[in-house]
């Protein structure tokens, strides 16, 4: 509950600051940065961290303010991901392929065709 003046207007506070935006605005980065730490995709122990910066800026006569809120929220960017690439020359262009192009391969990719075989002989 706001304290109030003699008048009933309520004295500002974070709890009240442009009709609860200020706090609203800190939730959605707040569940940002947990979404962030819960996502299995982002390094676990990286820093995170929500800012709430609230701007006075009065005027000449020093008895009003106008007053921006801002929340920002930073959070980890995805793991990154490792792979190997093979690099070659194929017809005059420089390429790269995933994988060890002197390997064979393990399945092909063509099926294998059906053929008759004798039983009981």
């Amino acid at each position: 509950m706001a304290e109030k003046l003699p008048s009933g207007e309520d004295i500002v506070s974070l709890v009240n600051l442009s009709e609860g935006q200020a706090v609203e605005l800190f939730n959605l980065e707040l569940q940002r940065v947990l979404n962030n730490i819960a996502d299995v995709n982002s390094p676990a122990k990286a820093r995170r961290s929500v800012t709430l910066k609230v701007t006075f800026v009065p005027d000449e006569t020093r008895q009003v303010a106008d007053v921006m809120i801002d929340c920002d929220s930073k959070i980890a960017g995805n793991r990154g991901v490792k792979t190997q690439v093979a690099m070659g020359m194929h017809h005059g262009k420089q390429i790269a392929v995933e994988g060890n192009i002197n390997q064979g391969k393990l399945f092909e990719k063509e099926p294998l065709k059906p053929r008759a075989v004798k039983i009981g002989e």
